[in-house]
């Protein structure tokens, strides 16, 4: 077994192959790179949902009640959109990552937007759902379905 090493950036790739031969081609390195690329992504996505979640349950705020943020405070649709997708490109993807805003749809039993995000590199997309509050000042990457996530922990018989 072999191991090769490739430095891109500030990252470096460790790479074992079953045959003792070491990949060369540029086209492999590219390969780790898009996949690192996503790896790092969701790693980002997963660090602002942490940081999100314990900031709420620091500071009390609570992002479901329909009276956190006054009518003067409400920010349009339009606005979450630019708001969201300037944050994430300027701050939480790589440059060579390009985001695109798919959708805005304002929720009514809570105080937020959902902004669907399309996330796009080297020919390949992904879309993601956001969530920022209505007032535009807290960004939430995702939610949990808790009783989808326990169906499928049942399902692969992990509990």
């Amino acid at each position: 077994m072999a191991q090769a090493f490739y430095t891109r950036g500030p990252v470096l790739l460790a790479v074992q192959t079953m045959s003792g031969e070491i990949p060369k081609s540029a086209e492999h390195e590219g390969a780790q790179t898009f996949t690192l690329g996503f790896l790092a992504l969701g790693l980002i996505i997963g660090m602002i949902m942490g940081i999100a979640a314990s900031g709420s349950v620091l500071f009390g705020q609570s992002f479901v009640s329909p009276s956190c943020a006054g009518p003067t405070d409400v920010i349009s649709p339009e606005a979450a959109g630019a708001r969201t997708i300037e944050f994430l490109a300027g701050y939480a993807v790589s440059p060579d990552i390009t985001v695109a805003l798919a959708d805005v749809t304002e929720l009514e039993t809570a105080n937020l937007y959902q902004v669907t995000v399309n996330f796009s590199m080297e020919g390949a997309s992904e879309e993601q759902v956001v969530y920022l509050t209505k007032d535009g000042t807290v960004l939430l990457p995702g939610a949990i379905d808790i009783d989808e996530f326990e169906e499928l922990v049942a399902a692969q018989g992990l509990y």
